[in-house]
């Protein structure tokens, strides 16, 4: 049996730590959480907020390690709210969210989300795009309030009631994910990425 090997991931999150570490195990990789309370930059590409984060994550740690940030366009709204998604939410309930799409033909929403590896020698970001929509009524109990009207699955199911019944943020969504690059990336990489588990 080939030894697991360890990694950092640096989030606060339960359901984003539990689909990075489930799809990382495909790789190989063992996952550790740990927390942290970043400075949030104010700025609106959502690439180098991920950078910024990975880089004070690594000054904290000093390990191998590996964070995640996502950014959310809706085309309607002029790509609105960008990387301000987590203040919208906080703002918004479920249906906010479905006032604020009310009579809008183009109710696509689409996730860029970033996982950033950082380690002494490497910084490496990995991102893929998923388009869903807007759905026309709340579901779902988990997640943010965006997560209960928006659908990535393609088949009208919301985040919130995908993650309520054991899926994940991006299980039908796509054949690979971020943290599918960054398992890839890891395994044919020559760095001090990682270390074996005892």
């Amino acid at each position: 049996m080939i030894p697991m090997k360890e990694i950092i991931y640096v989030t606060g999150n339960k359901d984003k730590f539990q689909d990075g570490e489930r799809i990382l195990k495909n790789y190989g990789y063992q996952c550790v959480q740990e927390k942290l309370n970043f400075q949030e930059l104010q700025e609106i590409d959502g690439e180098i907020i991920a950078k910024h984060k990975a880089k004070q994550a690594y000054e904290q740690f000093k390990q191998p390690l590996f964070i995640n940030d996502t950014v959310w366009m809706i085309p309607a709204l002029n790509n609105f709210p960008g990387a301000f998604m987590k203040y919208t939410n906080d703002a918004f309930a479920p249906e906010d969210w479905l006032r604020l799409m009310h009579g809008i033909g183009d109710r696509r929403a689409i996730l860029r989300e970033f996982v950033v590896y950082k380690d002494e020698n490497y910084q490496k970001v990995f991102y893929r795009d998923v388009v869903g929509e807007f759905l026309n009524e709340s579901s779902g109990i988990n997640g943010e309030s965006s997560d209960k009207v928006i659908s990535l699955s393609g088949d009208n199911v919301s985040i919130a009631k995908s993650r309520d019944t054991g899926g994940s943020l991006t299980s039908s969504a796509r054949s690979k994910t971020s943290y599918d690059l960054l398992g890839e990336w890891l395994q044919t990489t020559e760095s001090s990425a990682t270390r074996n588990l005892a």
